[in-house]
């Protein structure tokens, strides 16, 4: 088959998402695969803040190179449209432009011909944004599988912009999948439509493959507490702080994009890694104690389905979140929940009282989870329910 994904995030980027994953393992099931990312504008250019920081310019480097074809290492076409308008708040938060927009200064269209794809098998669509290149592919079947509750995140477009883009969307696509059952009912009322969940899952073989302990763990003689992911508007780190100080006789380490900015080395027993490549979170998982979700109790992380809930589960960790509305869905005997930085405290004691038998559960039940099954689902779920679009 030929398959598109239209993502918010591209392949090559520092955290794994859901469409990464699915392409993946569409591509080596011998399909065709093209991924179409974010697209980038004129005004990523002009942004002369963020372009003084260097991490910046790197992910626009790495992007500026799809905007012609790039065939990656798992046989996957990645394609950058570098479109005039972006699609985001302030003068550009308006629906019309991704309905509307037809024009891309690396003409995407006549790429996407010569590239054979002009008439896609599937077309799985996670990025609002995108909805423009309808004009461009042909699909007998449109999926948009929705990640998150976009109109309630910080970044992007506005509320109002995000929900009218949606609602065409959802009229537009032969199948709405969801990651959360929080996000199924929030569809079903605002969209008044009947979504599919299909959760987020785990690739079992990379993170269950034994590896070295990190030597950044080696001088480290306490438990270990263990964040993976970004420190941005959605994480507690208040929560963090205070259970940290609660808890002097266990050691949290934290790994992702912002860690050192934000945890400037005055509590003792936080280390701030910074962010790490994919391919070495497994080993600071496998050899830590304990998986953390301090995240803070708004209306998109209650939509959410966090990527590392089964990545720490088949690394052997039990996990600690706040009460998120999706995990407490799941009833899995893994997680234990606390709403303030006492009963994270607590539910740390527990979680290392019952450690091996909450590491068997962890394993077990993640397990069932992997992206593997999970792309399956997918395609069985991916039958042309209505004519061709185009």
């Amino acid at each position: 088959m030929n398959i598109v994904f239209l993502s918010h995030t591209p392949r090559n980027y520092l955290f794994k998402v859901g469409s990464y994953h699915l392409s993946r393992n569409l591509a080596s099931m011998g399909h065709r695969v093209l991924y179409v990312p974010s697209p980038l504008s004129l005004f990523h250019f002009l942004n002369l803040p963020k372009l003084g920081d260097a991490d910046y310019r790197n992910v626009l480097k790495s992007r500026l190179n799809t905007l012609s074809p790039n065939i990656d290492s798992d046989n996957i076409t990645n394609l950058t449209p570098f479109v005039l308008t972006p699609f985001n708040r302030g003068i550009f938060d308006r629906a019309r432009i991704p309905l509307n927009q037809w024009f891309t200064f690396n003409r995407m269209g006549s790429k996407i011909k010569k590239l054979d794809f002009k008439e896609a098998d599937l077309v799985i669509q996670d990025k609002p944004g995108l909805f423009f290149m309808r004009k461009f592919i042909q699909a007998r079947t449109w999926i948009y599988r929705a990640t998150d509750d976009y109109s309630n995140m910080s970044r992007g477009a506005g509320k109002q912009a995000i929900q009218d883009l949606e609602q065409q969307i959802c009229t537009f696509a032969d199948l709405v999948l969801v990651t959360s059952e929080p996000l199924r009912q929030l569809f079903e009322q605002r969209y008044g439509i009947q979504a599919r969940v299909l959760r987020n899952g785990v690739e079992a073989s990379h993170f269950s493959t034994p590896r070295e302990k990190p030597r950044e763990y080696l001088g480290i003689t306490t438990p270990i507490v263990l964040y993976v992911g970004s420190l941005d508007d959605r994480f507690d780190l208040d929560l963090l702080k205070k259970t940290a100080r609660l808890s002097p006789d266990l050691h949290f380490v934290i790994i992702g994009p912002g860690s050192r900015k934000h945890l400037d080395g005055k509590i003792s027993n936080i280390t701030a890694l910074g962010p790490k490549p994919y391919e070495e979170v497994p080993a600071f998982m496998q050899h830590a104690d304990i998986g953390i979700l301090p995240l803070k109790l708004t209306e998109a992380n209650h939509a959410r389905s966090p990527m590392k809930v089964y990545e720490y589960g088949i690394s052997g960790l039990p996990v600690v979140s706040t009460p998120l509305k999706e995990l407490k869905n799941r009833n899995e005997d893994f997680i234990t929940f606390a709403g303030d930085a006492k009963q994270f405290h607590e539910q740390l004691r527990y979680c290392l009282n019952n450690q091996q038998k909450l590491a068997a559960m962890a394993q077990q039940e993640s397990r069932k989870h992997s992206w593997q099954s999970i792309t399956k689902q997918l395609l069985n779920l991916a039958t042309p329910k209505s004519p061709d679009h185009s």
